[in-house]
């Protein structure tokens, strides 16, 4: 019998704006009123939905908490306020479903098995690719896998990160949502075992780190990971590759060989005080274009390196 397999990542930091952006390979981002998908996790996983919203509140905040922001001190949201924004695909697959509601053989859970891996393996790049687009750190701390039949759902599996999450919100603005469908379909992510791929995974591990120090001491290794250590080496590279004219090199280099400097301090003394906020934002801001423009040259590191020691301050079109 032909079932529907539904893939759902709920998804954090963002806003409606991301409503607006149209994924490859099937997949669409949708919303639902929060309270909705508490019961479908409630309903799949047996945990009361009380349970569900402790954790997806607390742990998971990063679910609801663009919603939160800006809230004056007399103003409130409830759980009946907020809405749910995620990622999804269905699949139609010919299994059978027993009457206990189980996924009746062993040969219809393998067939279960391609589109659960499809969605194990692209969501993730997807998100890597929204994430390379813009600021913020757009995440899916949650994850359900069922077999819909009428009004009855089998679950297939469930996710939940185990890792610190971010709450930087990646909001788009009037024209970003096709700039960034464009940026998806022409990108293509780093090989892992490249050294553009390993600076790629420093850069997402700063959103994971458990305080602002190690976050900002592990962003500033994926620029190493690219132009090697050092703070001149560092600096200069960065604004001979994305400064867009002399005066603008001049100012990258004094702000990373100023973020450099920052940095050493940290490591040196273990303290985090000379280090805001915006230092982490620009930081990753700086790394996050670093990859992307690396990886869309594509060149090997030494020929990357030496490519920019030829070269002067405003001179990235020559790249």
């Amino acid at each position: 019998m032909t079932q529907k397999f539904v893939y759902i990542g709920v998804l954090g930091n963002v806003d409606e704006s991301i409503r607006n952006v149209t994924l490859p390979n099937g997949f669409h981002i949708d919303s639902m009123p929060f309270v909705e998908m508490l019961k479908i996790g409630s309903e799949l996983t047996g945990e009361p939905m009380k349970s569900l919203e402790n954790q997806w509140t607390s742990s998971y905040r990063c679910i609801i908490d663009s919603q939160l922001r800006g809230l004056g001190q007399d103003e409130k949201k409830t759980t009946f306020d907020l809405v749910c924004f995620y990622i999804t695909k269905s699949y139609e697959v010919d299994i059978e479903i027993s009457e206990d509601n189980r996924i009746a053989t062993v040969e219809d859970w393998m067939k279960l098995t391609e589109p659960a891996n499809e969605a194990t393996m692209l969501v993730p790049d997807l998100l890597r690719k929204i994430n390379l687009f813009k600021d913020g750190h757009v995440c899916a701390p949650v994850s359900f896998e069922f077999i819909v039949d009428g009004e009855k759902m089998t679950m297939f599996s469930a996710g939940r990160s185990n890792h610190i999450l971010s709450r930087e919100l990646l909001s788009l603005e009037s024209g970003e949502s096709k700039e960034l469908q464009e940026f998806i379909d022409v990108t293509r992510l780093p090989d892992r075992n490249s050294y553009i791929g390993l600076a790629l995974e420093n850069y997402e591990l700063s959103y994971r780190a458990e305080n602002p120090g190690l976050s900002f001491i592990t962003a500033f290794i994926a620029l190493e990971v690219l132009f090697d250590a050092g703070a001149h080496k560092v600096a200069r590279n960065m604004a001979v590759l994305l400064g867009s004219d002399a005066d603008d090199s001049k100012r990258i280099f004094n702000e990373v060989k100023e973020l450099h400097n920052k940095r050493s301090n940290l490591v040196h003394s273990g303290k985090m005080n000379k280090i805001s906020d915006e230092d982490l934002i620009a930081l990753r801001r700086y790394t996050r274009k670093a990859i992307v423009r690396t990886n869309t040259l594509d060149m090997q590191k030494a020929q990357l390196i030496e490519k920019l020691n030829m070269l002067g301050f405003g001179a990235c079109d020559d790249m």
